[in-house]
């Protein structure tokens, strides 16, 4: 996956959640579960607005923590960058080699926030959509199992991508990445 891919699936991730957002507030019913607890049952209701602002609101927070944490990365000191080896720990902290190890960085934040947002997304329009106003959240279980499952390891692969892939490897020529 090239570098542009993984900064397009942040944009997509916040316009999936943000329609997300707009299909609960459209057809949502008037309240929605707020809190599910761990054997399904729904345990506190809030209105569909109430939903919506705190959803906003972790949206917004979540989009600050991406924002923040590609800012972060360019004025980290060399000796908190944890990589794989040695010899890949000083060849992308070399001044030379260092910008394009902050773009690469920057790539997978993007990748790694977008499929966030999908998922919370997922979460949190099934949960608004699909739970009636009775003790259980309905068809949401089967849902939340496949959307945490299938984030689980999206997430877990890539990071695995990232510790024994090729990505943050040594180049052969070790004349650029």
């Amino acid at each position: 996956m090239r570098d542009p891919l993984r900064r397009l699936t942040l944009r997509i991730g916040i316009v999936v959640y943000v329609c997300g957002l707009l299909l609960t507030l459209l057809i949502g019913p008037d309240t929605v579960p707020q809190h599910v607890g761990s054997s399904g049952e729904v345990n506190a209701w809030a209105s569909k607005s109430s939903h919506v602002l705190v959803m906003m609101g972790l949206g917004a927070f979540l989009l600050l923590v991406t924002v923040g944490s590609k800012a972060l990365v360019s004025r980290v000191d060399a000796s908190w960058i944890n990589l794989p080896d040695r010899a890949a720990h000083a060849y992308w902290t070399a001044p030379d080699n260092r910008p394009t190890f902050n773009r690469r960085m920057r790539a997978d934040i993007d990748f790694l926030m977008g499929i966030t947002f999908v998922f919370v997304a997922i979460i949190s329009t099934t949960v608004a959509l699909t739970a009636q106003r009775t003790e259980s959240a309905g068809p949401f279980g089967i849902t939340s199992v496949i959307a945490v499952s299938i984030y689980l390891a999206a997430m877990i692969g890539y990071c695995v991508f990232l510790a024994v892939g090729g990505r943050y490897a040594v180049p052969d020529d070790s004349s650029g990445a």
